[in-house]
């Protein structure tokens, strides 16, 4: 395989890896047949332990999020699908000591506890809490674990792709967005047309938001 590289030998921005290996979609899929509850994951817990959680437990529980919003049955979100698209997004994190896929599974959890226990599901439109859901998700997407100050100042690869407002933000969302057009992989493809609009809208928001330094401005 050859790897392209930008500056300072730097991979250049990828395409998504959508190649999963049936054996893990089929584990992943048929445990997720019996998902625990709720209360068994205490994942609507603001002091959960998410090292409780191997990583495929992480995928389940996940998925009882989705289902426990109703977003499944709201979205008609096929399963596999969005088992299939959880197992990317979960890939497609790199293995750095904090932007990884863990890091992403736990903000999502204190997003599900906020909305579920603080009464943010009686505030926020249904598209609105599937997007900061998917959102919490893929918010740091193929992190390099550098913060966009290096991006800059390194001229990477991703700094002449994305320029330098939000370098690596800007980056998660269009990550977010190759998986989704992904053949097998559109959790949203039976939204109507205005639901997918606005949704996306919203999910380029949340990630964008996530950007820090918007807030020492």
């Amino acid at each position: 395989m050859v790897v392209i590289t930008g500056m300072h030998g730097e991979p250049a921005p990828p395409e998504a890896d959508v190649t999963l290996k049936q054996p893990e979609l089929r584990r992943v899929f048929s445990r997720a047949a019996s998902i625990p509850l709720v209360s068994e994951l205490a994942i609507n817990d603001i002091h959960f332990d998410d090292f409780s959680l191997d990583v495929d437990a992480m995928i389940t529980a996940a998925l009882r999020m989705f289902m426990e919003l109703g977003m499944v049955q709201k979205f008609k979100i096929d399963y596999e699908t969005l088992c299939r698209w959880l197992l990317t997004v979960r890939k497609n994190y790199r293995m750095v000591l904090y932007h990884n896929w863990r890091h992403a599974f736990n903000v999502c959890q204190l997003m599900f506890a906020m909305l579920t226990t603080a009464g943010f599901q009686e505030i926020l439109t249904e598209v609105e809490i599937l997007a900061v859901i998917v959102g919490c998700l893929c918010h740091d997407l193929d992190h390099r674990g550098t913060n966009n100050a290096f991006q800059a100042k390194s001229g990477s690869a991703l700094a002449q792709l994305y320029g330098t407002s939000a370098t690596l933000e800007h980056h998660h969302f269009n990550h977010a967005v190759m998986i989704l057009q992904s053949e097998g992989h559109n959790i949203f493809a039976n939204l109507s047309s205005k639901e997918y609009s606005d949704l996306m809208q919203l999910l380029k928001q949340s990630i964008l938001a996530t950007d820090l330094t918007l807030y020492f401005e």
